[in-house]
């Protein structure tokens, strides 16, 4: 429903334009913060596993946002979009973005893969700091799902954001992290975060 009716109303080139128009928009909108944050953002679709080397690096904060079970791709997308438009807003910095990536190969996920993608590069070439954007894969995926995310990939290397946020495509076979506090949605301290497959 909430794809359709952005396509209707914006046609999916017009919302692409508005993807990486936006963030630099809101990020003008204020000064920045005498105090910035590094700032890592993890999103994990339904049925992806968070692994132990989505937490790892230096950052003050980590934000972690698990795809509802209600909540449609299209829909994970846009509260996406919200947090990093937030983020614009606040002048922290995007540090690194990992998309943990669900063993599921449809047209809608797809979408809303693509468009998150162009949201965060779009973030990274406002801001013009150092960042990553990885797109996570189970070791186990399918080949054509392996494919396709390989394909994304290479795809944003033409955006300009890319050279501040190269994209990297890591396929993990780590012991998934166990859901708890610790990892469920919302923000978090590094130092709560456990290091590896335990809790």
């Amino acid at each position: 429903m909430a794809r359709n009716l952005l396509l209707y109303r914006y046609g999916r080139n017009q919302l692409t334009g508005a993807i990486m128009m936006l963030p630099a928009n809101i990020g003008k909108a204020g000064g920045v913060r005498p105090t910035v944050r590094r700032v890592r953002l993890v999103v994990a679709e339904r049925g992806a596993e968070i692994h132990s080397d989505h937490f790892s690096g230096d950052c003050e904060a980590i934000i972690v946002l698990r795809q509802l079970e209600s909540e449609s791709p299209i829909e994970l997308f846009l509260r996406v979009f919200g947090r990093i438009a937030e983020l614009a807003c606040s002048g922290d910095e995007l540090g690194r973005a990992v998309l943990v990536i669900a063993p599921l190969l449809e047209s809608e996920l797809c979408e809303a893969r693509r468009l998150l993608a162009l949201t965060i590069l779009s973030h990274a070439q406002t801001i013009a700091k150092e960042s990553e954007h990885v797109l996570a894969v189970d070791a186990n995926a399918s080949a054509d799902l392996r494919r396709e995310i390989v394909a994304l990939g290479e795809s944003l290397l033409a955006h300009p954001g890319s050279r501040y946020a190269p994209v990297r495509v890591r396929f993990a076979a780590s012991t998934p992290l166990a859901l708890s506090p610790s990892c469920a949605s919302g923000v978090h301290c590094p130092g709560n975060l456990p290091s590896n497959g335990n809790t």
